[in-house]
């Protein structure tokens, strides 16, 4: 099976929402979620979940690094290669 990761910010904008509303529903100022969105691996797991759920992404698909590690990620997985 071939399952590619997502950033936080591609699963925001794909479910519509703008970074001031994910902001107010987890309880964060708008840098806070921005550093997160950049980078969540500095982050806890219980604040990524939170937006993972809001989202509706399992965070086993959610990619903890910056967004251009995870394009290369994605780039380098093979079809049939579900590490």
């Amino acid at each position: 099976m071939f399952n590619l990761m997502i950033t936080l910010r591609t699963a925001r904008e794909l479910n519509g929402y703008t970074i001031e509303e994910v902001a107010e529903f987890c309880d964060l100022t708008i840098g806070e979620y921005e550093e997160i969105e950049k980078d969540p691996s500095n982050f806890s797991l219980r604040i990524i979940s939170t937006i993972a759920n809001l989202y509706g992404v399992s965070l086993k698909y959610i990619y903890a690094g910056t967004e251009n590690d995870c394009v290369s990620h994605n780039k380098s997985r093979k079809i049939g290669n579900d590490v």
